[in-house]
C-alpha cells in the first residue's frame, strides 16, 4: 500500500512538486509553502498539509528545525538521496542552502568520530552562516 501511494501522484502533487523545484533550495514554513502553493497553482491549504506530511514520509521533502528550535522547515530534494548523506550550510540573510559534498567535511566528520566519539548526523545537521553573495554585500 505505502508503494502504491509513493508512485500516487495527482495533479496537485505535480503542481506542488512544480512549485518547490522552482523555489530551489530555500528552506520554507509550512505558512510559505501553502501560501506559495496556493498562490502560484490553486492548491488548498488541507491538500498541501497533507502532501508536505506524504513527501516527508517518501524523503523528497526534508524536515528540519528552525534555527528557534520551535519553528519547521521544509526543503524540497526531490529524487536527490545523496541529500542525506551530506552537510548543509544556509544563509542566515537570504536562506540559500549549499550542499557542503567535499572531502574536507567528511574528514571533519571522521575526525568527530575517531577522535571525539562523537557520529554526526547529517540529515539533522545545518551551518548557518552568510553565503559568498550576502558577503560581497556586506562589504
Amino acid at each position: 500500500m505505502a508503494n502504491r501511494k509513493a508512485n500516487y501522484h495527482t495533479r496537485q502533487r505535480d503542481e506542488l512538486e512544480s512549485y518547490l523545484q522552482q523555489v530551489g533550495d530555500r528552506q520554507l514554513t509550512m505558512q510559505e509553502l501553502a501560501d506559495g502553493a496556493s498562490s502560484a497553482h490553486a492548491i488548498g491549504r488541507s491538500t498541501v498539509y497533507r502532501l508536505v506530511g506524504t513527501m516527508v514520509e517518501e524523503g523528497s521533502l526534508r524536515r528540519f528545525r528552525g534555527k528557534d528550535d520551535k519553528s519547521v522547515l521544509y526543503q524540497y530534494v526531490g529524487k536527490n538521496s545523496a541529500c542525506n548523506s551530506h552537510l548543509h550550510l544556509k544563509c542566515s540573510r537570504c536562506g540559500r542552502i549549499i550542499h557542503l559534498d567535499c572531502e574536507e567535511a567528511e574528514a571533519f566528520r571522521d575526525h568527530l568520530l575517531q577522535q571525539h566519539g562523537f557520529a554526526v548526523d547529517v540529515r539533522l545537521c545545518t551551518l548557518y552562516g552568510l553565503c559568498e553573495a550576502c558577503r560581497e554585500v556586506e562589504a
